[in-house]
């Protein structure tokens, strides 16, 4: 591979090395980062590119270029596929002093990026991503009801998956309701966000921002998916004085308007870690479901009813008022 890169990238790899999902070679000075590229990301190169340019025009660290090759492209073919460099003259190997003020300074600078983005835009269409994402769940559902549960997987999904469907419907009605009830704050416009932030997502032996990872959305896209994260993998501990911090420190940045806090808890409502424990099994190609497979899921729904009374009380937690009317919690939670 470091042959295939001198060869059509004119550069000299010393080092080959793994940097997160990713190889990279270091040719003593500069890190390049191997994306593989499938038919499917070909159309949103062009956004990503554009984004990419923007936020290092605008001083954003740690953000990587597209490096082109010698014939001026940047995807080149080798024998497993497509590929592209991401060059990386900046990054970070310290965790940054607070991440939810790094992650607010990072969503305001985006939000001056005016470029048209279709591929990658998100913003405003929750309900329809939604309504799509348990439609095809419901598809599965009905298939596995149908033919009979094949293994222990698919046994829990079948029990399961009505009440996580009525809660998605849940989520969709909050979200419609929200953007008919409410008006949005100054702040409540498209920014560069991620697919899904976590702690991990600026994390590891070299920090960098990956392009990948991102998407035109609300900002209440990634704390609503850092906070579920962080719960799910903490709750077991003392999750709320971390919680608490987060939107703190954030705030201190960038205060959220109601109509923020009511997206952010749309998105909460919306059991996204369910979606992807049930679209690993039905996506894999032989559709297997192992011990740790099952493990995962079967904690997941060992886990409603605490995290119903997270839901219920994560108002309370961030210290956000709901008297006001503007914030309304759902019903059937407040008898929890």
């Amino acid at each position: 591979m470091m042959n295939t890169i001198q060869e059509l990238f004119q550069i000299h790899p010393q080092q080959m090395l793994r940097i997160g999902d990713y190889d990279a070679v270091y040719d003593g000075y500069y890190l390049y980062v191997i994306v593989q590229v499938s038919e499917n990301e070909k159309d949103e190169l062009p956004e990503r590119h554009e984004i990419t340019k923007f936020l290092r025009g605008s001083g954003v660290r740690f953000v990587p270029a597209f490096f082109p090759a010698k014939d001026g492209s940047f995807v080149q073919q080798w024998d497993k596929g497509y590929f592209l460099l991401l060059f990386l003259d900046q990054w970070k190997n310290t965790p940054f002093k607070s991440l939810p003020k790094s992650l607010a300074n990072f969503h305001l600078k985006g939000m001056s990026f005016q470029s048209e983005i279709k591929s990658l835009k998100r913003l405003g269409d929750w309900h329809q991503l939604w309504e799509g994402k348990i439609t095809q769940l419901k598809s599965f559902w009905e298939q596995v009801v149908t033919n009979r549960p094949a293994n222990e997987f698919e046994r829990l999904f079948v029990e399961s998956f009505p009440y996580f469907a009525g809660l998605t419907e849940n989520a969709i009605q909050y979200f419609v309701d929200t953007r008919m009830d409410v008006q949005p704050g100054i702040y409540d416009i498209g920014t560069v966000t991620h697919e899904q932030f976590t702690n991990e997502t600026w994390s590891g032996e070299i920090i960098w921002r990956n392009p990948f990872d991102w998407v035109i959305d609300h900002i209440s896209r990634d704390l609503a998916e850092w906070t579920r994260a962080y719960y799910l993998e903490y709750n077991r501990l003392n999750y709320i004085p971390y919680i608490q911090s987060f939107f703190q420190q954030y705030e201190e940045k960038m205060p959220l308007s109601p109509f923020a806090w009511r997206l952010i808890y749309s998105r909460l409502i919306l059991p996204t870690h369910y979606f992807s424990a049930v679209e690993s099994y039905f996506f894999s190609t032989k559709r297997l479901s192992n011990k740790r497979m099952i493990q995962y899921f079967r904690r997941i729904l060992d886990n409603v009813d605490d995290y119903e009374l997270f839901l219920k009380r994560f108002f309370e937690i961030t210290g956000v008022p709901t008297r006001s009317g503007q914030i309304p919690q759902l019903d059937w939670l407040k008898n929890k």
